[in-house]
C-alpha cells in the first residue's frame, strides 16, 4: 500500500490502519499487476469558520 508492503494472515487477509489528515487522503494498493486506489475524504471534527467571516469576541 503505497509502496510499503502489507503483511496478511495465513488466510490472507489484511487490516492495515493508517492516519487521515483531514481532507482527501488517496490510498494505492498493488497486487501481481493489478492496481486499485481508494480515495477517503475526512471531515474536521470541530466546526471551522468560513473564510471572509469575522469572529467577535464575548464582551
Amino acid at each position: 500500500m503505497n509502496g510499503q508492503v502489507i503483511r496478511r494472515s495465513s488466510a490472507g487477509h489484511f487490516a492495515p490502519s493508517l492516519p487521515l489528515k483531514v481532507g482527501l487522503n488517496t490510498f494505492t494498493l498493488r497486487y501481481q499487476g493489478q492496481v486499485v486506489t481508494v480515495q477517503v475524504t475526512r471531515t474536521p471534527t470541530t466546526l471551522l469558520p468560513r473564510p471572509g467571516w469575522l469572529l467577535l469576541k464575548s464582551l
